[in-house]
């Protein structure tokens, strides 16, 4: 074959070649007809929601795109409403339980499921609610360890390591110092995230606080002990325990947080979940 043919079929083949999903860098960050983001007042307007869409990036993900597509829209839900339900260490356990019975996959990234239906409504609290993913929660507990921004990731398009681009990750305890898996996970979404919402205030908190969000199952993690992922991603046994998987109490996060608040006292037993006298929203209110 002579050269010039040769170069004509290797560009022919190139173009035949799959390519990846475009990114959604540089698409607007859109909610759904009738959302009223949970910010209020204190609402801002970061650069990422003109950059970076409700899907992120999914193409630059291990799990196939769809899979990842579908969690980044759960993990940027800023649409849950109605009265929060109480959730406690309890409730993640028996969520982290609920969520394995269904069989679903999760414990790695490239083991995101692709159909998250299985999650809604698959636990009832001591009080009567049905709560699942995207359901609205609070949680009264300790922050412990160092706020930190959670670096590059597929839901916000791995912009930067700019903190304005970055999930705020916030770690969740009923004491001071706890053990690395009796701890949860909480997460501020840079998406209209309040200008007051800072990691130095953040830092600075050392009273109990009471949390506001939507519970989110994180599919690319695994709770403590591990033994679950081995069935649900087998093709990982080898990560169990890895720095991919920061050690936690359970998968389920509250994320987005919606509403960060300080108690005024200094013990969780002074702190009740249900008097409002005792809390202060952190950066003011958010209407």
């Amino acid at each position: 074959m002579r050269p010039v043919a040769r170069l004509l079929l290797v560009l022919a083949l190139i173009g035949l070649a799959p390519r990846p999903l475009p990114a959604q860098t540089n698409s607007s960050f859109v909610l759904p007809a009738g959302c009223t983001v949970p910010f209020g007042a204190i609402a801002g307007s970061p650069a990422i929601d003109s950059s970076c869409g409700i899907e992120g990036d999914p193409a630059g993900s291990e799990s196939p795109a769809p899979n990842m597509a579908a969690q980044n829209r759960a993990k940027n839900n800023l649409c849950a409403t109605g009265d929060p339900a109480l959730v406690t260490m309890v409730s993640f356990d028996k969520l982290e339980r609920a969520a394995e019975a269904t069989g679903i996959t999760f414990g790695a990234r490239d083991c995101v499921p692709a159909d998250r239906a299985p999650l809604a409504d698959l636990y009832a609290t001591s009080e009567g609610d049905r709560i699942g993913e995207g359901s609205l929660v609070v949680f009264v507990g300790y922050l412990v360890g160092q706020p930190h921004a959670a670096g590059k990731e597929s839901v916000n398009c791995a912009l930067s390591d700019r903190e304005a681009d970055n999930d705020f990750h916030l770690t969740l305890a009923i004491s001071r110092k706890p053990s690395p898996c009796k701890t949860i996970v909480a997460e501020m979404t840079p998406h209209r995230r309040p200008a007051p919402w800072t990691l130095a205030a953040l830092r600075a908190v050392k009273a109990p606080v009471r949390v506001t969000g939507q519970l989110f199952f994180d599919a690319s993690h695994q709770p403590c002990g591990g033994k679950s992922l081995l069935k649900a991603c087998p093709q990982h046994r080898a990560s169990v325990g890895s720095a991919r998987n920061p050690p936690r109490r359970s998968i389920w996060e509250i994320h987005p947080v919606y509403r960060l608040e300080v108690c005024s006292r200094t013990t969780l037993a002074k702190c009740r979940y249900d008097d409002d006298g005792v809390w202060t929203p952190l950066g003011g209110s958010g209407g």
